[in-house]
């Protein structure tokens, strides 16, 4: 604050990187200038966009598919939107070569999917899990959805890597 009544304006300059390595830097550096600002006893974010897009991402991706999942995967808000931001280029078929990065993104997505999805089904088959909202296997519509799915294992290409890549469609839609 100059004279005590006004605080002064601070201004920084930063680019957004997609990349998951710049995501989770973006995010470290948001941590430690609050914590940092925090201390002066002003909060000081520079740059609104980037911060509230994790803030909404984490908040959507734990309210569809529980916490645990973020907890296990710190880098899934980088890799959904490495994938969600270059996905055009997927559907229009350029090589992994040529993106390598959202391919892989996806590829890292798709496996932890993969493996909260059996942890989510063992709980609700043992009756483990809170139907309205559970950490380790989502929210209630979530887990009904899956239910209804693992009812269709049997037809033909509906498989655990169809389902997953269902959740992560809905993911997609549900954050974008």
């Amino acid at each position: 604050m100059s004279d005590g009544a006004h605080p002064t304006t601070r201004h920084r300059t930063f680019s957004y990187n997609h990349e998951p390595e710049g995501i989770r830097a973006t995010q470290v550096q948001h941590q430690q200038e609050v914590s940092q600002d925090c201390k002066d006893g002003w909060t000081d974010i520079p740059n609104l966009f980037a911060f509230v897009l994790d803030q909404v991402t984490v908040a959507l991706t734990e309210t569809l598919i529980g916490s645990d999942i973020t907890e296990q995967y710190p880098q899934m808000t980088a890799d959904q939107w490495t994938y969600m931001d270059r996905s055009i280029e997927i559907v229009m078929g350029l090589p992994r070569s040529v993106i390598s990065g959202a391919y892989d993104a996806r590829d890292r997505l798709l496996a932890n999917l993969k493996t909260w999805n059996t942890k989510s089904s063992a709980l609700r088959n043992e009756g483990k899990a809170d139907p309205v909202w559970d950490a380790k296997a989502g929210s209630g519509l979530l887990q009904e959805r899956q239910e209804r799915q693992e009812r269709y294992e049997k037809t033909s290409g509906f498989d655990e890597d169809a389902q997953v890549s269902q959740v992560l469609g809905l993911l997609f839609a549900y954050v974008i």
